[in-house]
C-alpha cells in the first residue's frame, strides 16, 4: 500500500507584492459616482488574483459603495458587486479652497480609515484643500506634502 501523501492545501490569498492580502475586513462605506481613469478589471474581491466580473472601461462612471485600502467596492449595472483598484478611479474632485481647521487630524496617505499616517494638522490653522473624496478633503501642505484629512477636521 502507497502512504498517505497530503495535498498541498491551495493559496487562497495570493495578491502581487504591490497590493495588500486579502483580509475578512468590512469596506468602509461610501456613495460615489466615479471615473474610471484607465480600463481596469471588476474583480470579485478586493484582489487582484480573485475573479474577473467584467472589464471596466475608461471614461465610464462606476458607482462606489465602499472602500478599502486598494480597492473599491463598485455596484454594477446588473445589481452584482465587484472590486476595482483604486488608483484606476479618479478618487478626489478637485477643489482649491483655504481652510480654517477646527479639529486637529491625521494627514493619510489614503482616503479611507486605513490610510497611512503621514503627517498631521492642528486646529486654527489654515489648509488648502485641493481636492475631496468620499468623505475627505485632499490638502497640499506648504512643504508640498498631499494627503487626505478627514471632512470632520472642518466642521
Amino acid at each position: 500500500m502507497a502512504p498517505h501523501r497530503r495535498a498541498t492545501p491551495p493559496a487562497t490569498h495570493r495578491t502581487l507584492a504591490s497590493t495588500a492580502p486579502v483580509k475578512a475586513v468590512a469596506p468602509e462605506p461610501v456613495q460615489a459616482k466615479l471615473l474610471l481613469k484607465e480600463d481596469s478589471w471588476i474583480y470579485a474581491q478586493p484582489s487582484n488574483k480573485s475573479a474577473h466580473v467584467e472589464q471596466g472601461e475608461r471614461g465610464k462612471f462606476v458607482m462606489v459603495t465602499g472602500t478599502t485600502h486598494y480597492f473599491l467596492r463598485v455596484k454594477l449595472k446588473n445589481g452584482q458587486e465587484g472590486y476595482v483598484m483604486a488608483d484606476a478611479v479618479q478618487v478626489a474632485t478637485p477643489a482649491d479652497k483655504l481652510f480654517m481647521l477646527t479639529h486637529d487630524a491625521p494627514v493619510l496617505d489614503a482616503p479611507n480609515h486605513w490610510g497611512k499616517k503621514v503627517s498631521a494638522v492642528h486646529q486654527g490653522h489654515a489648509v488648502h484643500v485641493v481636492g475631496i473624496a468620499f468623505s475627505y478633503m485632499k490638502i497640499r501642505m506648504k512643504s508640498g506634502l498631499e494627503g487626505y484629512i478627514p471632512s470632520s477636521a472642518l466642521e
